[in-house]
C-alpha cells in the first residue's frame, strides 16, 4: 500500500490481486494537521472536526508562540 499527500489529503493506492484480473484502488482521506492522524471519511463532504482529537482546526498547522 502508497500513501500520498497533497493538500491535507490523503490517497491511499491499493493493489488488488486476483487470479483473473490485477487492479488497483484509491481512496481519498484526510490528515490531521495537529495530531496526525489519518483517515477516510464516510461523506463527501468536508469534515468538521478530527475524529481522533476532536479539534475544529484538523487542517490548519499549530502556531507556535517564541518568546
Amino acid at each position: 500500500m502508497q500513501i500520498l499527500l497533497y493538500n491535507n489529503i490523503m490517497t491511499f493506492y491499493i493493489p488488488y490481486n486476483n487470479i483473473l484480473s490485477m487492479g488497483q484502488i484509491t481512496l481519498k482521506g484526510y490528515v490531521c494537521e495537529r495530531c496526525k492522524h489519518k483517515w477516510v471519511p464516510r461523506d463527501k463532504k468536508k469534515p468538521m472536526v478530527c475524529p481522533k482529537c476532536k479539534s475544529p482546526y484538523w487542517d490548519r498547522k499549530k502556531k507556535i508562540l517564541i518568546k
